[in-house]
């Protein structure tokens, strides 16, 4: 699983942070990090039985109607079905979830389309599955800093100036590279979740 963890001394906090392509859910209060340029985060909680999750993935989808690649997480379309099978498996009732969405950033022209699509995926997908979204930082010029604190649901929003887009826009292009099927994407994901 690609997540390190860290004594952050300045704050006391153990943190958690989580990698493109990946995710981690607790049933305990944890802090969650990630940083995002074109990708997407979201922050999945149930406040009744304390479980919160945190996903960050590349692009909404493959359409080419294989099984899912090794990589899958790296899908929106993938990432949102194992977030939420992960927390079900923790104790949440997916009724109870809310979300808060971050990321699909526009550093550069040429990739307004990749945050666009993500937003736009992970919106329908939120709405499709009657989860609600009680909160959001997306789009616009800016990588970010996001850390989810699960016990209370809370997320504090780091934009990150134009530097640092350079930096982090340069990760994902890096890891995107490794992706098979990175230039295929897709509008549509067709997902069954356990209620």
């Amino acid at each position: 699983m690609n997540i390190t963890r860290f004594h952050e001394a300045s704050t006391g906090l153990d943190i958690v942070q989580v990698m493109p392509g990946t995710l981690y859910v607790a049933d305990a209060g944890e802090c969650i990090t990630t940083i995002l340029g074109s990708c997407i985060a979201v922050c999945l909680i149930d406040p009744v039985h304390n479980v919160g999750g945190l996903n960050h993935f590349m692009l909404p989808g493959v359409d080419d109607g294989t099984d899912a690649p090794a990589d899958s997480n790296n899908y929106g379309s993938y990432a949102m079905n194992q977030l939420v099978t992960s927390m079900v498996a923790k104790g949440a009732n997916t009724k109870q979830c809310e979300a808060k969405i971050f990321g699909g950033g526009c550093m550069f022209p040429n990739e307004q389309e990749i945050g666009a699509r993500n937003i736009e995926f992970t919106t329908r997908y939120l709405h499709d599955h009657n989860i609600p979204i009680t909160g959001k930082d997306v789009g616009l010029s800016y990588s970010r800093r996001v850390r989810f604190y699960t016990d209370s649901g809370k997320v504090m929003v780091k934009r990150l100036r134009s530097l640092h887009n350079k930096h982090v826009s340069k990760q994902e292009n890096e890891y995107g590279s490794g992706i098979s099927a990175y230039s295929r994407l897709a509008d549509d994901a067709q997902s069954t979740l356990p209620r």
